[in-house]
């Protein structure tokens, strides 16, 4: 009995880590040259203010680094729209690529 619950619990606790989001990874999904979109697998809407703008200024810093590789220098966040798709929420944000 005492193996069964512990075996239960493990595999609970397992289960619960595997829920657990921790930051994401911004994702590029479109690149043309004058505009790049980045998508975050996270709902910003539920995270603290300080962690929302941690997540948020590390799609900043990969859209920068997109558009230099474009021969741009500066990306500027143009929208931000999040996709309530059931379960799962993103958000997709649009930079544009700039000369400063």
């Amino acid at each position: 009995m005492k193996t069964t619950l512990m075996a239960t619990s493990l595999v609970g606790v397992t289960m619960l880590a595997a829920c657990s989001h921790g930051p994401a990874t911004p994702v590029v999904t479109e690149f043309n040259g004058d505009s790049v979109r980045i998508q975050l697998d996270t709902d910003l809407g539920f995270l603290p203010e300080d962690h929302r703008n941690r997540e948020l200024a590390k799609a900043d810093a990969e859209a920068t680094k997109i558009c230099r590789r474009g021969g741009k220098s500066v990306a500027e966040r143009a929208s931000m729209y999040r996709n309530d798709a059931g379960y799962v929420v993103f958000y997709q944000l649009l930079y544009l690529c700039l000369d400063s």
